[in-house]
């Protein structure tokens, strides 16, 4: 198998000059996001810049690239802010939300505006493929 580098992977869903990443989420996460329940995708991390599109890497047991979406809006504020600004659409259980925001002085909510589903999955596992912990830039 030939190996390839993940933006090349990726090149036919990314325009030039577009900056993208790639976001771990569970699948369960993921499920929710595809049926429009969950708007809101959370990190404990800032964004240095802005990603115009956002690749959506589903972990175990999927481990694979199940699609994209772009952004909306994106905020920045306490965990309880973000929780009062944004929990109708979360797609989460406040214990969930607590359990992943615990400690966090800062929690970025980043609202979906489009998702779009590959036809088949991309196995990224064709490049030298080391999944982000939160997210990376491509």
């Amino acid at each position: 198998m030939a190996f390839y580098d993940l933006a090349n992977l990726l090149s036919e869903y990314i325009m030039p000059n577009e900056q993208c990443c790639l976001m771990s989420i569970k699948p369960i996460f993921v499920n929710r996001m595809l049926e429009g329940i969950k708007i809101y995708e959370y990190r404990r991390v800032r964004f240095r810049t802005l990603p115009h599109k956002i690749f959506i890497y589903s972990t175990s047991p999927e481990k694979s690239i199940i699609g994209f979406f772009t952004p909306e809006i994106f905020y920045c504020d306490t965990p309880a802010e973000i929780w009062q600004r944004t929990y109708i659409h979360s797609g989460l259980s406040k214990q969930e939300y607590d359990l992943y925001t615990n400690n966090a002085q800062l929690v970025t909510a980043i609202k979906v505006r489009k998702i779009i589903q590959f036809d088949k999955p991309i196995n990224p596992y064709m490049t030298a493929f080391k999944p982000p912990q939160s997210f990376y830039y491509l």
